[in-house]
């Protein structure tokens, strides 16, 4: 606005100069000033046609109070240079609703592709979507803007909570591991004490596996598919029930995403097996995350950040024996939102959030 009142001003001055003074020169300035706006215009709304622009984050993880990048991908396939483009981002914070604006004016030769990197942070935990508001396009003058389309114009990443290592006494599970031995019920194995399936006789199946029995009732060669063992393993419940009509803030969702997480790295790393179960209110069924590795640690929280707080007082671990057909095996741990943590239907920590690094690494988990 301000370049066109001072282009307007130049205008009202060279007319006024050409009414004063009757000079061939100030006329044929005035003609180029007045000609030039409609040209600018002109090129500017060709070149919207000919920028490209999509957004996207290499890296869906972030760290807590620590810079990550974003990416604005830019392609100029216009010979001439564009030195004046605005871009806008908003990142919202999916559990607060925050939004969050981020601006940046940069330029573009031609027949030139490029790469901004915004770096962004955030001190909370969670989903973030990431949104393209704007990108604009001024003339060379700076009189004129064009919203120009972007090719991708959103995209996600999660910030993770600071995971602390919790000292875990996995000794008593260890030693009782022969104890709880089940067989999978999805999945086939090498065990021959035990058959998981039958299938056809195919081409590399040895003759030892072929169940005799069958194959002469079938008047076909049947195959025995044996089942494959699982050891005793630790159900953690996250029990994501909020009282209706109380307040569950940015700072509590934050320290429950730290205590859940802190667990179940924990248990990783001192190799005990477990899974991770809490109820989708969206779907109204119960989701399971086995979790083996850092990684499935990673994903597990992305799913659970996926997933709504709710009031109603849901029996999880009913509803996951209903579902699954057949109780936890071996302990089964319970995470509440309101930071309770208990160990086979009995509480045995409660998390008050006021100094919560402390609480952590101090704590011994029992097995």
């Amino acid at each position: 606005m301000k370049n066109r009142i001072l282009y307007g001003l130049i205008i009202i001055i060279t007319f006024l100069m050409c009414i004063f003074f009757d000079s061939y020169a100030m006329k044929f300035l005035l003609a180029y000033e007045l000609i030039l706006i409609p040209v600018d215009l002109f090129f500017l709304l060709c070149h919207r046609e000919k920028i490209k622009a999509g957004i996207k984050i290499p890296y869906y993880h972030a760290e807590k109070n620590k810079d990550f990048e974003i990416h604005v991908h830019l392609r100029n396939n216009s010979v001439f240079p564009l030195p004046f483009i605005r871009i806008q981002l908003e990142y919202t914070n999916e559990f607060s609703g925050k939004k969050t604006i981020v601006e940046e004016n940069v330029m573009l030769d031609g027949k030139r592709e490029s790469t901004l990197k915004l770096f962004i942070s955030s001190c909370s935990c969670g989903k973030f979507t990431v949104n393209i508001m704007q990108i604009r396009i001024m003339d060379y003058l700076r009189l004129f803007d064009v919203k120009v389309k972007s090719e991708k114009s959103a995209d996600e990443f999660l910030v993770l909570p600071t995971i602390r290592q919790i000292n875990v006494n996995g000794a008593s599970f260890n030693k009782n591991k022969h104890e709880w031995e089940k067989y999978s019920h999805t999945s086939s194995g090498e065990d021959t004490s035990e058959v998981f399936d039958v299938h056809s006789f195919r081409d590399g199946d040895t003759i030892q596996k072929i169940h005799w029995k069958l194959s002469a009732k079938a008047n076909e060669y049947l195959v025995k598919e044996f089942s494959m063992p699982i050891e005793k393993m630790i159900i953690l419940f996250v029990d994501m029930y909020v009282e209706e009509g109380k307040e569950y803030t940015q700072e509590k969702y934050d320290n429950f995403l730290e205590v859940l997480s802190s667990l179940s790295w924990s248990m990783t790393n001192g190799h005990i097996h477990h899974s991770v179960i809490w109820y989708d209110s969206k779907d109204g069924c119960m989701n399971m995350a086995p979790i083996e590795n850092e990684k499935d640690v990673y994903t597990m929280l992305e799913n659970i950040c996926n997933n709504k707080f709710y009031d109603e007082d849901i029996d999880i671990a009913n509803l996951y024996n209903h579902q699954y057909g057949q109780p936890a095996m071996g302990s089964s741990l319970m995470l509440q939102s309101n930071g309770n943590l208990l160990k086979d239907g009995r509480q045995i920590k409660s998390f008050d959030y006021e100094d919560l690094e402390k609480e952590l690494v101090e704590w011994e988990l029992e097995i």
